[in-house]
C-alpha cells in the first residue's frame, strides 16, 4: 500500500502528506488507527506541529477510550512520534480547477524523511513521504487519471457518441447473497444500494464503468463476511462515477464504495457482539473481534490495496 498524500482544503499552502496506518500488534491484536510519519503544514495559523492537532477523547464512556489526559496533540506528537511540520513545496494541488500537480518540487522535505512501515508484508515501503516520489516516473497519475470537474471532454465512459459504446445494466436496489461478476462488456448503473452480504463476493473486471445514480444516491455496499475484488489496469481502469451527463458532472452524486469489516472498534463493545453503525445513513454495521478480517482486493497496476483489517472503508 502506497503512502497517501492529501492537500488540505484544496490549497497548496495547507497540506498533510504521509501515511495513516491501521496495524495489528504482534502480542495483542489491535485495529486502532496509527497516524504517524505524516508531513503537516499550515492547516491553521499556529505554525507548529502541535497546533495542527485539536480534540480529545470522544467520550469517557467510549469502549477502549484514550487514557486520561490523552488528546490529539499527545497522540500526534508523542504517541506517534514521527509526524513533522514543514512546507511540502507542492507546486499546484488545487482541484477541481486547472490541472493539479500533486508531486512535490525537488528539495521537498517529503523526499528527505522516509516513513518506516511495519514489516508485516501488508504495507509497501517507500523512500519518501506521500503518494508521489521525486522522479517523473513516480507520478502514477500521469496518463490515466482524469482531471475534469464537469466531465465535459471525457471520452472514456463508453456512452453513445463515445468510443466503444456499451449497453447499460441497471442494478436496482439489489441484495446479493451469491457471487456476482461485472464485466466490461456493459456499463453498470447502481440505483439505490447494491448490497453484497452473506459471504458473497463481488468481482469487477478491468475496464468496467460503473455509474452511481444521483437521484437515489447509488452506493456499492460490502457487508461483513463478504468481499470485493476489483482489479484494474493502467490501460483498462475501473471507473466509478456519477450518472450526470458529461459536462454537468459534479461531486456528491453517489454513495461510493463502503466496506463494513469485522475488526475491533472503540465506539462499541464489538468483542461482546455489539456493532457500530456506518456513517452516511443506512449503510450497514461494522465491528467484530477479527482484526485480520479481509474484505477483498482493490488493485491498480502492480500495486494492490488489500482491504483487510478495516472496520469501514469508503472511496
Amino acid at each position: 500500500m502506497r503512502n497517501v498524500a492529501v492537500a488540505g482544503r484544496a490549497a497548496i499552502q495547507r497540506a498533510a502528506l504521509g501515511l495513516a496506518l491501521v496495524v495489528s500488534g504482534a502480542a495483542t491484536a489491535s485495529a486502532q488507527l496509527v497516524f504517524d510519519g505524516n508531513l503537516l503544514f499550515n492547516n491553521n495559523a499556529s505554525g507548529t506541529l502541535a497546533g495542527q492537532f485539536t480534540g480529545g477523547p470522544v467520550s469517557p464512556t467510549t469502549i477502549a477510550a484514550c487514557p486520561a489526559g490523552t488528546n490529539a496533540v499527545t497522540l500526534g506528537t508523542l504517541t506517534d512520534p514521527h509526524n513533522f511540520y514543514a512546507d511540502p513545496l507542492l507546486p499546484n494541488a488545487a482541484y477541481p480547477t486547472g490541472s493539479p500537480n500533486f508531486q512535490p518540487a525537488l528539495g521537498s522535505p517529503a523526499y528527505t524523511q522516509a516513513v518506516v512501515v511495519p514489516s508485516d508484508g501488508f504495507f509497501e515501503q517507500t523512500r519518501y513521504v506521500g503518494a508521489i516520489g521525486p522522479d517523473l516516473a513516480d507520478d502514477w497519475t500521469a496518463g490515466w487519471t482524469y482531471f475534469d470537474s464537469t466531465g465535459s471532454t471525457r471520452q472514456d465512459l463508453h456512452l453513445g457518441g463515445m468510443p466503444n459504446p456499451r449497453p447499460l445494466v441497471i442494478h436496482d436496489n439489489i441484495i446479493a447473497n451469491v457471487d456476482q461478476f461485472w464485466g466490461a462488456d456493459s456499463n453498470h448503473l447502481i440505483r439505490g444500494q447494491f448490497r453484497v452480504q452473506g459471504g458473497a463476493n463481488l468481482r469487477i473486471a478491468a475496464g468496467t464503468v460503473i455509474f452511481e445514480e444521483r437521484a437515489t444516491l447509488g452506493t456499492i455496499r460490502i457487508d461483513r463476511t463478504s468481499k470485493i475484488f476489483a482489479v484494474g489496469k493502467k490501460d483498462s481502469v475501473i471507473i466509478i462515477t456519477v450518472d450526470d451527463p458529461p459536462g454537468t458532472m459534479h461531486t456528491g452524486g453517489g454513495g461510493g464504495l463502503v466496506m463494513n469489516g469485522q475488526a475491533r472498534v472503540n465506539n462499541a463493545n464489538s468483542c461482546a457482539g455489539d456493532s457500530a453503525a456506518s456513517e452516511g445513513g443506512s449503510i450497514g454495521f461494522y465491528g467484530g473481534n477479527d482484526d485480520h478480517d479481509n474484505s477483498g482486493v482493490l488493485s491498480t497496476c502492480a500495486s494492490s490495496t488489500q482491504a483487510r483489517r478495516s472496520r469501514r472503508t469508503t472511496s
